[in-house]
């Protein structure tokens, strides 16, 4: 998300992380938050980089950990 002139940024932020909040306390699912909040397209760029701060990556990794973790505790089967 990218900020523009109207609140619809501020609505669809919250909104999107509500939602997977829900789905990952409803399923009991292990989902990675990947939504680039972000003022100009400069900053998304920089946070999506894979060589440099990959965000979408950090996200997806601490999901696969969090699926290990579960397995390990025997909350959810292989």
């Amino acid at each position: 998300m990218i900020r523009g002139e109207t609140s619809h940024y501020d609505y669809i932020c919250c909104q999107s992380a509500r939602a997977i909040m829900d789905l990952t306390t409803n399923y009991c699912i292990a989902l990675g938050n990947g939504v680039l909040t972000c003022e100009t397209r400069e900053q998304a760029w920089e946070r999506a980089a894979v060589d440099d701060r990959d965000k979408g990556g950090t996200a997806a990794r601490a999901c696969l950990q969090m699926i290990k973790v579960k397995r390990d505790l025997r909350l959810i089967s292989r």
